[in-house]
This record gives structure tokens, C-alpha cells and sequence, in this order.
């Protein structure tokens, strides 16, 4: 009996030895399969990433035409190809871009809307007009035209013929001056002219397009308008550039003096081109982005687009132009006290 109760015992030991060891074996089996699952989600994670699945859309804060548009359609075929999806172009014109800029600020932040638009244009907007966006809080994307900044223009057969006949004139009359938009880099332009003594009542219109259409129709005595929305009128000869209100001389206007050499040293700003994604982007789609640009800049189609439109390629990566953007605004904010929005 006793005999019997002892292998009954010892059975018993084994069998709970058994079930412990399978117990040990199954939640090792279970934490290797969670682990499994976990790598898998991350992966599956990564894989649901494949942006971009569908088309992309460039919101110009402007007219077609116009300097924003162009800079737009000289890329716009060269990035669909890189990135493997149609690139579409809308224009979404009037209060001088800040309807569309606003637009985009509030888009979902998931890549399929950015936005092209110049600086300090942007800056002078939310600064001085109020508008609904924060430039600094926008995804910087890529820069790709710099070096560039407005144009004094005059009708081409007007008497003025020099910078100092257009400082003699306003001495005498009343002169008018047509611009981009009401907190524009035109208005910026007007500001700088004013403050080196060139008295002239400024006219803002519907971007590039629709200044420089008062210049050449003799509407107004100049325009203040980009290098790029200038440059068909020059070719066909209804304007002239007289001055550039750059700290240096125009790569597409080297015959025109700045504003600098003709004694106004703080008379001068540059104009950036560049895109921008909705806040909250993520990096990723950002660098997704980013890499499309910094080949389709490399493009021969796009430096000769870009050239024969009036721009000086200017390229920046997301990083180094967010380091330009805020030094751009950072200036805005010392000058917008000048600026007067009716």
C-alpha cells in the first residue's frame, strides 16, 4: 500500500512538472508571438506608408500668369515624374494670396496640398495684414529661386528714363504706383521708396499679372512687381526697368542699378521662391518631398524654364530654408510698423 501511494505521489509530481514546463513553453510562445506582432505592425505601419498614392496639388496664392504661377508650372511636370504622380496647379486668386495661404494652413496634413509662395510676401501678410496663418508654424519643403526682387518699371514710352528722373517727377506731381496686393513684397517695395524720399501714392492690384498689365498700359507713372513679372513685357517691349531693389544687381537685369549704389543703403530686400506643406506634416513625407525637389531642380527642362522666366535658381533644402524663412520674418517684424493696410 504504502508502495502504491509513493509511485501515486511521484505520478503526481510528474504530471505538474509536465503542465508547468508546457505552461513556461506556452507564454514564452505567446511573448515570441507578441514580439512577432509588434515588429509586424511596425512594418505593416511602414508599408500602409505609401506615399503618395495620388495626385499632389500646388495651391498658387495667385492670378495665373503671375511670378507664383510660373514658379509652379516650371516644376510641377518634373516633380510628378519623380514622385510617380500627376502634379496638378490651382490657382486661388484674390486679397493679395492670403485666402490661399490660409487654405493651406488649415489643409490635413498629409501631403497632397502644398503651397508655393514667396517671401517675405508671406511674412508681410500675417505680420502687417492679420492674415489667418502663422509662417513660422507652415512646413518648410524646398526653395528653388532666389536672388531676386522687385523692379521699378515704367511704361515704355514714358519721359522717365532714370531713377532720378522718376525722384524729380514725384517733386512735382502726384506719381502713382501699381502693385501686387494691398501686403505684398510690392508693398514692401513702396515702403522702402517712400522712406528714401520718393513721394508716390501706392495702387495695389491682383498680383503680378495685373500690375505690370497698369504699367504697360500707361495707367500708372511706374509698377513695383517681381523680376520674373516683368520679363515678358520687357521682351516685348512695354516696359523698361530703370531701378532693382535688390542689394545687388539683377543676374536678368545687369544694366539696372540698385538702390544700394544710388546712395539708399537700406533700400533692398530679397525675394525667395519656395513650397510649403500644412503644419504637422510628417518628417517623413517631408523628406519624401524634399528628395523629388532636389532632383527636379537638376533638371535641364526646369533651369531653363526657370531662367527664360525671369528667375535665378536658388535652391535650399527643407532645413536651410526654414533657417530662411525665419530670418526673412524675422525682419518683417522689425519693419512692419511702417506699413500702412487700409
Amino acid at each position: 500500500m504504502n508502495v502504491k501511494k509513493g509511485l501515486l505521489v511521484i505520478i503526481a509530481i510528474l504530471m505538474l512538472l509536465v503542465v508547468a514546463a508546457c505552461g513556461s513553453n506556452t507564454e514564452n510562445a505567446e511573448s515570441e508571438g507578441s514580439g512577432q506582432q509588434e515588429g509586424s505592425g511596425d512594418q505593416a505601419a511602414a508599408a500602409d506608408s505609401h506615399y503618395p498614392e495620388h495626385e499632389i496639388e500646388i495651391i498658387v496664392p495667385n492670378a495665373a500668369g503671375g511670378s507664383n504661377d510660373l514658379v509652379a508650372r516650371s516644376i510641377s511636370q518634373q516633380l510628378s515624374e519623380h514622385l510617380g504622380v500627376p502634379v496638378v496647379i490651382r490657382n486661388v486668386e484674390s486679397a493679395g494670396g492670403s485666402i490661399a495661404r490660409a487654405q493651406v494652413f488649415g489643409e490635413e496634413p498629409d501631403g497632397y496640398t502644398i503651397l508655393t509662395s514667396p517671401m517675405p510676401s508671406m511674412s508681410i501678410g500675417e505680420l502687417v495684414n492679420n492674415d489667418d496663418f502663422k509662417v513660422l508654424e507652415f512646413e518648410p519643403v524646398y526653395q528653388i529661386f532666389g536672388n531676386n526682387s522687385t523692379v521699378v518699371a515704367v511704361p515704355s514710352d514714358s519721359e522717365i528714363e532714370t531713377m532720378e528722373d522718376l525722384f524729380n517727377a514725384s517733386k512735382g506731381k502726384a506719381l502713382t504706383a501699381a502693385g501686387t496686393g494691398a501686403a505684398t513684397n510690392s508693398t514692401l517695395a513702396s515702403i522702402l521708396l517712400r522712406e528714401s524720399g520718393l513721394e508716390h501714392q501706392y495702387i495695389p492690384f491682383e498680383g503680378d499679372a495685373g500690375a505690370s498689365t497698369q504699367v504697360a498700359g500707361g495707367h500708372v507713372d511706374f509698377g513695383l512687381i517681381s523680376e520674373a513679372g516683368a520679363e515678358a513685357l520687357v521682351r516685348d517691349n512695354q516696359v523698361r526697368i530703370i531701378g532693382y531693389l535688390g542689394e545687388q544687381r539683377s543676374e536678368v537685369y545687369p544694366d539696372v542699378p540698385t538702390m544700394v549704389e544710388l546712395g539708399y543703403e537700406d533700400a533692398y530686400f530679397e525675394i525667395v521662391y519656395g513650397f510649403f506643406a500644412p503644419p504637422g506634416t510628417p518628417a517623413d513625407i517631408i523628406e519624401i518631398l524634399e528628395s523629388a525637389f532636389t532632383k527636379a531642380v537638376e533638371e535641364e527642362s526646369f533651369i531653363e524654364m526657370g531662367t527664360n522666366s525671369g528667375f535665378i535658381v536658388s535652391t535650399r533644402n527643407a532645413e536651410e530654408f526654414g533657417e530662411n524663412i525665419e530670418y526673412i520674418h524675422n525682419r518683417i517684424a522689425e519693419l512692419q510698423d511702417m506699413f500702412e493696410v487700409d
